[in-house]
């Protein structure tokens, strides 16, 4: 159910290899197309689509450990792993049905 895209460098090779339409920038509209982000539409998010991408409705405390003791270590904290940066600690956002009552829009 984790929500993650791949590397924005990796869509830029492939683009770079020869296949026409799919540099990051190229995939990105169809990427925010097909997901409802629940935290809102940004740059990198879209809302309405068919795929509810959701924060965690639960962090275990070993979760919330693990990423204390990235940060402790010097990572970066990563609030967005499906933005410009996947690099750092943090927590991933899943495919989550939307919560009950809740519409789309």
């Amino acid at each position: 159910m984790i929500y993650i895209r791949g590397s924005w460098s990796d869509y830029d090779r492939w683009h770079d290899l020869g296949n026409t339409g799919w540099s990051a920038k190229e995939v990105l509209p169809y990427f925010k197309k097909a997901e409802h982000q629940e935290r809102g539409a940004d740059e990198y998010h879209g809302r309405g689509g068919p795929l509810n991408v959701a924060d965690l409705r639960y962090i275990n405390p070993l979760s919330q450990a693990f990423v204390k003791a990235g940060l402790e270590a010097g990572l970066p904290l990563n609030r967005d792993f499906n933005a410009a940066n996947q690099e750092g600690v943090g927590f991933y956002q899943l495919t989550l049905p939307m919560p009950k009552g809740k519409g789309i829009l």
